[in-house]
């Protein structure tokens, strides 16, 4: 089992979004009997973070970080097994000796199958997994739904995931397998944003107004990743007894600098 704790304690400052609960609350009554769960969102949307706050609210949750340059953890037998023993510790479905030879999307498969026959009558069981699209490293995303994971999953299992929007998830839409979701389309994306702000500003004594808060939610939105960037700027300028920026204009500079820093100055492409 891969151990992927570390990234529950990266995101602790997730700002609850409740459309992203009920989506995954409401998975096991979908209608059309879709399985899969697809969180999409461009670069620095949230994804992990939501993810993150799903695990630690589930009741021994199944999950897997997938992450580049994180040991193994972008391997995809590794992680598809670490799945597999996850679920069969967690039901106490030992595996049969003649799995074990088989590799190790077959092996997840059964295990799936295997839990779905030993749930009870109004159980069911979900997955998470973070990051599909890093899944392989660099290489073609064309074999990952389905192809790494089953088109379709057992009865009452299904699987929560997030990744930036490849154009292969399209099979798994076209299964009438999935349920795609983007968290740019959060209804209250911006309302999680200012509420983000105002607590890492209460957090950081910076004691700023609550229109120059809205402001900077407004030019940041959706992207958190640029939100946090700009309070760790804020942060070190108060440390170092610098003057902190109070009024829209001024904030807005020292979060832009810092941005540019990061990511260039095309970093607006973060916000498609």
């Amino acid at each position: 089992i891969i151990d992927c704790r570390q990234e529950l304690t990266r995101h602790t400052s997730f700002v609850s979004r409740l459309w992203v609960e009920e989506q995954v609350r409401d998975l096991p009554l979908n209608p059309e009997g879709k399985h899969y769960l697809v969180f999409t969102g461009g670069p620095g949307t949230g994804k992990s973070a939501v993810m993150a706050a799903m695990i630690r609210s589930a009741d021994q949750p199944v999950y897997h970080f997938i992450k580049r340059y994180m040991a193994d953890w972008d391997n995809p037998d590794r992680f598809l097994l670490s799945l597999m023993a996850q679920l069969r510790r967690k039901h106490g479905v030992a595996e049969p000796e003649e799995t074990a030879k088989l590799g190790a999307a077959a092996r997840f498969l059964r295990a799936l199958q295997e839990v779905s026959g030993s749930l009870p009558a109004a159980g069911h069981e979900v997955v998470y997994l973070d990051g599909l699209d890093e899944a392989f490293g660099p290489r073609a995303q064309r074999e990952l739904l389905p192809g790494l994971l089953p088109g379709r999953l057992p009865p009452r299992t299904f699987c929560v995931v997030t990744s930036r929007p490849p154009e292969d998830l399209k099979t798994v839409v076209d299964s009438g397998a999935c349920e795609t979701k983007r968290l740019e389309d959060d209804p209250e994306v911006e309302f999680h944003l200012q509420t983000y702000l105002s607590r890492r500003f209460r957090d950081d004594r910076l004691g700023l107004a609550a229109d120059a808060i809205a402001a900077i939610a407004r030019r940041v939105c959706p992207v958190f990743l640029l939100a946090q960037r700009g309070c760790n700027r804020l942060g070190e300028r108060l440390d170092a007894d610098q003057p902190v920026p109070r009024s829209e204009a001024e904030l807005w500079e020292v979060f832009s600098q810092s941005i540019e820093e990061d990511f260039g100055r095309d970093w607006r492409a973060l916000e498609v």
